[in-house]
């Protein structure tokens, strides 16, 4: 999928990919049991989908990953409002069983297709490592892999992140009852 659209890149048609791993997973099945983790990945899949365009890719890799894949994003701020759309879509808690729900976080990192770009791979490895300087900065934002490159050197000139940075604290999960009160918060 990701490789035939990048051969549709153009001038102001560009290709963008998410990494995204949630925030406060691990204790979701600690706690709750893996039967209870499933299906919180199956309402995120879900999620997730709902906060994209029809036109977009959404698939889990594996774990708590998922990876997303748009197409036709004009730049790189209309990239960033589509990955806030995304983290919108964990504001609200997720039911996990009868009377119980649990918040996680997310933390994302994404990459535009650079001009005649044909490796799905790099673009992978890019939107992954942005992702991962997310959680080292603080969990629970979205980075670009353009700031990375920017930060470090390689791309001169190119657009930074538009966006807060990311919190200074881990996010961990909150946990409410039937009475929808907090019962617990349980960090990572």
């Amino acid at each position: 999928h990701l490789a035939a659209r990048l051969f549709e890149c153009g001038p102001s048609r560009c290709v963008a990919v998410y990494m995204a791993d949630l925030d406060g997973f691990k204790p979701v099945n600690d706690r709750f049991g893996h039967e209870a983790g499933d299906r919180l990945l199956q309402a995120v899949a879900q999620r997730l989908r709902e906060g994209v365009r029809r036109t977009d890719f959404v698939a889990r890799l594996g774990g708590d990953e998922f990876v997303i894949v748009a197409h036709d994003v004009p730049d790189e701020a209309a990239a960033h409002s589509l990955g806030r759309q995304m983290m919108a879509a964990f504001d609200a808690p997720f039911a996990i069983r009868q009377g119980e729900s649990v918040r996680v976080g997310v933390t994302i990192g994404f990459a535009m297709a650079l001009a005649r770009e044909t490796d799905p791979d790099e673009l992978l490895r890019r939107a992954d490592t942005a992702m991962y300087a997310g959680k080292q900065a603080g969990r629970q934002c979205l980075l670009s892999a353009t700031v990375l490159a920017v930060d470090a050197g390689r791309q001169p000139g190119a657009t930074g992140f538009m966006g807060p940075a990311c919190p200074p604290a881990s996010a961990g999960m909150v946990v409410s009852g039937a009475q929808g009160h907090p019962a617990d918060h349980l960090a990572q």
